[in-house]
């Protein structure tokens, strides 16, 4: 089906899209329920009052979308690209995604409900997190590299092998979460201690 025809139809339902250019567009309203995607671009797109529940993106560009009133329920990402995204527009009500080896670098989380979220594997360089709930997300082997936490719940969460974080622990709440050597290292930055 082509990009054309798919938003021609309002609702999908237990459908697999392969290889979709629904490029720097408009999607209207849609509603997708346990979709599938795959090698799919979406880049620039706006999904604007889109809800997508229960749905699987693997292998797509999702770069630069506007997620603006979009609701996602149960969407997992896996291996996407997806930077720039701006989380912080979309419905908050029963929000909940999964990503794994994705891109998210320059994503934007501010101020959001991100108990327990899988951001597994991950790319997250010069994303936001500040003023985000993420108390027992499992962040595992993601690289942190320039995103930026500040008053962020870390509560239990789990940074196993991830990389390149950098976190006051005076300014975020960081209780029994969980974070591995060597980068481990790099929580005592806040404490203006030196190390020899």
């Amino acid at each position: 089906m082509s990009g054309a025809g798919i938003l021609s139809q309002s609702h999908h339902e237990n459908e697999s899209f392969q290889r979709l250019n629904i490029l720097d567009t408009d999607l209207g309203v849609h509603r997708w329920e346990s979709c599938h995607f795959e090698k799919c671009n979406f880049s620039n797109s706006r999904l604007g009052n889109n809800s997508l529940i229960n749905c699987t993106f693997t292998d797509c560009d999702l770069s630069n979308v506007t997620v603006a009133s979009t609701s996602f329920v149960s969407v997992v990402f896996v291996r996407c690209k997806m930077l720039g995204i701006k989380w912080t527009e979309v419905k908050q009500l029963l929000f909940s995604i999964t990503l794994e080896n994705c891109n998210i670098s320059f994503n934007n989380f501010f101020g959001m409900k991100l108990k327990k979220i899988k951001m597994f594997d991950c790319r997250a360089e010069g994303a936001i997190f500040s003023e985000a709930n993420m108390s027992g997300a499992n962040l595992q082997k993601t690289n942190f590299q320039n995103a930026l936490f500040e008053n962020t719940n870390l509560t239990g969460t789990d940074f196993s092998d991830a990389t390149h974080y950098d976190i006051d622990v005076l300014n975020n709440k960081v209780k029994n979460a969980i974070f591995t050597l060597p980068d481990a290292v790099r929580l005592l930055r806040s404490l203006d201690i030196k190390i020899q």
